[in-house]
């Protein structure tokens, strides 16, 4: 009988560990003690920061525009509030691709045009080393603890305004 509950508890978590990277995520009560928990955690930003606004929603992000900023990006750190993101600012608008190598903060990314439009949003997990990119070339992306374009709606088509 041990062993099947065992067997069972491992076969649902292999369901849970397949989700779809279009599904939305419904907060549990674990998750909000975990994000309550988290948002007493103190947080020093690597970059320069700056406020933006994605469509409605402001928030505040680390300004990754030197090559070596953009290719450490969220790396090696082991949280990230749900008020700051990364903005990864290029120099040519080309179809940028991210990984999740030595990331360990599930992650989402905006990849955004010339315009200042979101042209996709995809989920990444830590550690991946799956290479997500953009369906269009892009010039910006916006990396965000993952949900959070979800959690507001925000879809592709948004627009994203630096703030003045």
């Amino acid at each position: 009988m041990k062993k099947l509950t065992i067997l069972v508890a491992i076969f649902v978590l292999g369901l849970l560990g397949c989700k779809e990277e279009a599904v939305a995520e419904t907060p549990s009560p674990a998750d909000e003690i975990t994000q309550e928990a988290e948002t007493a955690k103190e947080y020093t930003p690597r970059l320069p920061t700056r406020k933006i606004f994605v469509d409605t929603f402001a928030i505040t992000v680390e300004m990754a525009e030197k090559p070596p900023d953009r290719q450490r990006g969220l790396m090696y750190r082991d949280y990230l509030p749900d008020t700051i993101g990364m903005l990864f600012i290029f120099d040519a608008e080309a179809p940028h691709s991210f990984w999740m190598k030595n990331t360990r903060i599930p992650l989402s990314i905006a990849f955004i045009d010339k315009d200042f439009v979101i042209t996709d949003i995809k989920w990444m997990k830590p550690g991946d080393l799956t290479s997500h990119g953009p369906s269009r070339p892009i010039l910006y992306a916006l990396e965000t603890n993952r949900g959070w374009f979800t959690q507001r709606g925000i879809k592709p088509g948004a627009k994203v305004r630096l703030s003045e």
